[in-house]
């Protein structure tokens, strides 16, 4: 048996190698494509010299069975798979995690084929390593391990998994009753009043991610800007951070429905909401959105980085409910005077986010937002007979013409259309025959400040500021009135 376990494992590393040479060469999106090649090579070549070591001992009469050594090769073999897979071969594709585990084999391969060298030539220095990496990769997995489960039974900000639309869009609500600028969150976790006991005429469920939860006052956001010009019409604003395309559905079908609205509105951010990744029990295991190894101390310097600096300069989780609008405008100054806000993150960090946004929306195959539409068929399908409209935010850097010069520059310049992602989402509601109403047009007709800029989105952040949340209010309520009069 364990002579025939190492011949399977040899095999393995052989046919795994071979793979990933050729998804490297054909199939896998990956950073660095010749990089990979070049790797993928040795590492078949080093699987390949395995087999023909054991063939000859085989065929010698030596004996070729498989080791305790060998059991240890093969898990660092494993954990460089994961290490390559994690750091450098992400978001998680099929395609990319075949090169990883090729390059890790053929590793194991490469290190039956030395036969032991190295711990020959330098058993101390080995003795010492190995100890170390099998230390540190024990630590790792049963680190992983354990966050697990502490995900699974008390989810929080900081450990929840992000492979379930559940899971991430009950993540993302507010804590009920947390007050931001001056504003509790209802009992669902929404930024907005709870559903009035008697219904409205209207009732309208909006949906989204962060924009919809807000960086301004609950009396400057857009849904409460386009309440205040529809009349009879309450519209219920359902949001939550860090949710895309997939999330919107399972809020629609989980929360909303439940609310029998006459419309629903769903927003759709032009940056982050361009990707939508695989789903399936894989991604649970090698996306890196889900190695809470990585997301948990990422996600606690987040925390520490913003309790340092507040948001905006002044923090907005306060305990006082405060519902005088001047008062409000005492206290945030910025809410009437763009020119008067302190920076959200450093210029370089801002015009980092804003290049990814980009790189994924102009710079992507049309194939990759294959997924993206069909989440929106998903929502189309649920939604049925109520009356549905999309919302189309720009990113700042479709907005803004000196931010747009700094992400096409590192974009690497050239014939980039920058209203790409409009076009494609215009394209695709035209054709579903869905209603949407553009923000980009309007955004773009702002009379600019005596600085040249819009002043649209807050300093150095990706979200509306009262300035932007008013043209994305007045434009919902214009998009809204023919479908209400439609309604029921």
């Amino acid at each position: 048996m364990r002579k025939a376990a190492l011949a399977v494992l040899v095999a393995a590393a052989v046919a795994a190698g071979a793979d990933a040479l050729k998804h490297a060469i054909f199939e896998a999106d990956l950073p660095w494509p010749w990089a990979w090649r070049v790797l993928a090579v040795p590492a078949l070549a080093g699987a390949l010299a395995a087999a023909v070591k054991l063939v000859v001992r085989w065929r010698r009469g030596d004996p070729v069975a498989l080791s305790a050594a060998h059991a240890r090769l093969l898990f660092y073999a494993l954990l460089l798979a994961m290490v390559i897979n994690f750091t450098a071969l992400q978001p998680f594709e099929y395609a990319n995690l075949h090169v990883a585990l090729g390059l890790g084999l053929g590793a194991f391969g490469a290190a039956v084929a030395g036969g032991g060298a190295l711990a020959t030539r330098c058993p101390r220095a080995t003795r010492i390593l190995d100890i170390a990496a099998m230390n540190a990769g024990l630590i790792l997995v049963g680190a992983e391990l354990v966050l697990r489960v502490v995900s699974v039974a008390s989810p929080s900000e900081i450990t929840a998994l992000e492979h379930t639309s559940g899971a991430r869009a009950t993540v993302g609500k507010l804590v009920p009753g947390r007050v931001r600028w001056g504003f509790p969150a209802n009992r669902e976790g929404f930024y907005d009043e709870d559903v009035p006991a008697s219904r409205p005429k209207h009732l309208v469920v909006a949906i989204g991610d962060s924009f919809s939860v807000g960086v301004v006052p609950h009396a400057w956001h857009y849904t409460t800007v386009a309440e205040r010009a529809l009349p009879e019409c309450a519209i219920y604003n359902m949001g939550a951070w860090g949710i895309g395309p997939r999330e919107y559905l399972w809020l629609y079908e989980n929360r909303a429905r439940a609310h029998r609205p006459d419309a629903i509105v769903v927003g759709l951010f032009t940056g982050n909401d361009m990707r939508v990744g695989r789903d399936g029990s894989a991604i649970l295991w090698f996306d890196r959105a889900n190695l809470l190894c990585w997301q948990v101390p990422r996600r606690l310097a987040i925390v520490a980085r913003e309790r340092r600096r507040g948001a905006l300069g002044t923090r907005p989780d306060e305990t006082e409910v405060v519902t005088d609008r001047a008062r409000l405008v005492e206290r945030f100054p910025w809410i009437e005077d763009p020119m008067k806000e302190e920076p959200s993150s450093s210029f370089e960090t801002h015009v980092t986010v804003e290049t990814e946004f980009a790189r994924v929306a102009l710079l992507r195959k049309p194939e990759e937002f294959k997924r993206l539409f069909g989440c929106l068929d998903r929502i189309v399908a649920a939604a049925g007979d109520t009356p549905l409209l999309f919302v189309i935010i720009p990113a700042e850097h479709q907005v803004e013409d000196w931010l747009w010069r700094e992400v096409s520059a590192r974009l690497g310049g050239g014939d980039i259309d920058r209203d790409r992602p409009q076009k494609l989402l215009v394209e695709w509601c035209g054709k579903k025959r869905v209603p949407y109403v553009d923000l980009l047009p309007r955004l773009r007709a702002v009379e600019p400040l005596a600085d040249g800029r819009r002043h649209v989105y807050h300093l150095h952040d990706t979200h509306f500021n009262a300035r932007g949340n008013r043209v994305a209010g007045e434009a919902l309520a214009e998009a809204l009135r023919p479908l209400l009069r439609d309604a029921r």
